[in-house]
């Protein structure tokens, strides 16, 4: 399962974390497998790890500012 977030705005760095941190615990049931997001975001210092969650840019989120986040289907 996908859940992906368009963010609006400028937002800051612990905005976009923060913004994760929602999605995380409204899918707390659900393994999260990994997060993408877009260039902008990536390039911004979103990177690495997020409560022991992997991180990767993907270009294909361009050109909003948008996360993904991959959860197990179990």
């Amino acid at each position: 399962m996908q859940v992906t977030s368009t963010l609006v705005g400028e937002l800051t760095v612990d905005e976009v974390l923060e913004r994760l941190d929602e999605i995380l615990r409204k899918y707390e049931d659900l393994t999260p497998r990994g997060i993408r997001v877009s260039n902008s975001l990536h390039q911004r210092g979103i990177s690495g790890e997020f409560r022991g969650v992997p991180i990767a840019m993907a270009p294909s989120l361009y050109p909003q500012d948008q996360i993904q986040v991959e959860f197990d289907d179990e």
